[in-house]
């Protein structure tokens, strides 16, 4: 990371965003973008064209790079809205795998860039199967603080039966890659899901294995992990509550990433309130899920979200998901820093037809989002740099929106909106969700307290009030 965010009690986050810039022309098509950051901050974004070519972008102060195509001319991918290459780096070091067509002969393949994604290598074979017996297709790829990857991928025996999920690890810079390990089936009841993409996740005490598990049409999300660097996978667990039940496939994954002793997980779950963006919280050492919520549940039902993405440190959070009713499709973007997602906004803002696929990934003081836009045809990008709001002290005592008589806050917006009432040391004292504009405080102890009041669209107003 690029910086480290220090969280007071008393603190409301929000995002200021910059442009919404298109990473390429339409000639490059826009199949499920994903986002890496290299050494220098620069987001490093790879999407794939649906007649099997795969390229690259940087973006540097002058703007995105011309795209650099990362599979050999004459050669396709397998990539589509829903699957596709993968990037990540660390350590001056970045990584992009895919899956090379025809995929029962081809195999998974990785490309290495030690400029920041500007110039890449020749592929290298990452699988060492047989393809007479197994298969493989959904690569994903984690980078050590030492810049060394590991690919995990779908493994299927004879022809396309029991599919689980596997690690591969390389010591020497992606040139060769040691035999697969399994990181499911192995613990794990029932198979992975055949046609989600898994997440794998490095950090310096364990490294995890996420993917979404269907055991007899219970579809949750499991995350399996390795404290040798992923030479054996030796502890399982849940990061999700939800039972969610389908007997069909929906092509949908986890996302996560490790901070300190920390696993923090998105994806989407089915509950009886829809289809809505989860996350949880675990152990990562002891494996022992600790937090599940969902991210935001004041919308309607008929309101789907889907294709979650997470990103963040161990003091903030920001969930990014398609969101969706009907053909109208937008990104979604939210925020937590330890009291729930507080803050929620729109990212994209073009609002014409349809806006898919996210992808976000945090520098230590701002979050960067890649996603489609099928109305332009086109990968965008936007930066939100991260933002605190003022603390108790600093809050003014009269307000044009919010009105304080003594026992009653008032308001005159309509719709549902969050409270946030804290104290002067910042400490939370009281929250709801409320459609009222005429709130009753009269329980509150004699103080001075600040008050936060704000809606789904990011409408925030504050005041401070003296009990």
């Amino acid at each position: 990371f690029l910086g480290t965010t220090q969280i007071n009690a008393q603190d409301f986050f929000v995002l200021e965003w910059g442009e919404d810039i298109p990473v390429a022309a339409t000639d490059f098509d826009d199949n499920r973008p994903k986002i890496a950051l290299n050494d220098a901050g620069e987001p490093v974004i790879i999407w794939g064209k649906n007649t099997g070519p795969i390229y690259t972008s940087v973006g540097t102060s002058e703007g995105f790079t011309t795209p650099v195509q990362l599979n050999p001319e004459g050669t396709t991918t397998y990539n589509a809205d829903w699957t596709g290459p993968e990037v990540a780096g660390a350590n001056g070091e970045m990584y992009a795998v895919f899956q090379m067509e025809p995929q029962n002969t081809m195999g998974v393949h990785i490309v290495h860039s030690s400029d920041g994604g500007l110039t890449w290598s020749d592929t290298i074979r990452v699988d060492l199967l047989d393809y007479s017996l197994e298969q493989a297709r959904y690569p994903n790829i984690a980078v050590t603080e030492e810049g060394q990857p590991m690919v995990g991928f779908m493994k299927f025996e004879g022809n396309w039966i029991e599919p689980h999920y596997v690690v591969s690890t390389s010591s020497d810079f992606g040139m060769t890659f040691n035999s697969d390990v399994n990181a499911s089936n192995a613990l794990v009841p029932g198979e992975a899901c055949d046609c989600c993409m898994g997440e794998l996740v490095a950090s310096p005490t364990r490294n995890v294995m996420l993917f979404r598990n269907n055991d007899d049409n219970i579809r949750e999300m499991y995350a399996v992990s390795s404290a040798d660097g992923g030479q054996t996978f030796d502890q399982n667990w849940a990061v999700d509550l939800t039972e969610t039940y389908s007997n069909t496939c929906f092509s949908s994954g986890p996302d996560g990433f490790v901070a300190g002793d920390k696993l923090y997980v998105a994806f989407r779950g089915h509950v009886e309130a829809g289809i809505r963006a989860h996350f949880s919280v675990s152990d990562v050492n002891n494996g022992v899920l600790e937090m599940h919520e969902m991210v935001d549940n004041n919308v309607a039902q008929n309101i789907k979200q889907t294709a979650v993405r997470i990103a963040g440190d161990a003091n903030v959070r920001a969930v990014v998901w398609e969101e969706y009713v009907s053909l109208d499709h937008d990104i979604i973007a939210a925020l937590e820093w330890g009291d729930g997602f507080q803050w929620r906004d729109t990212v994209n803002t073009n609002l014409s037809g349809q806006q898919i696929n996210p992808d976000i990934i945090f520098d230590g003081t701002a979050f960067h989002i890649t996603y489609t836009d099928k109305d332009l045809d086109q990968v965008m990008y936007r930066k939100g740099v991260l933002a605190t709001g003022v603390n108790v002290a600093g809050l003014a005592e009269e307000s044009a929106e919010l009105q304080w008589n003594g026992q009653e806050l008032i308001w005159n917006e309509t719709g549902t909106w969050n409270l946030r009432i804290v104290n002067l040391n910042g400490q939370l004292v009281h929250k709801e969700t409320t459609s009222k504009q005429r709130i009753d405080l009269s329980f509150l102890s004699t103080g001075i307290y600040g008050v936060q009041v704000w809606n789904t669209s990011g409408q925030m107003m504050s005041l401070k009030i003296n009990k």
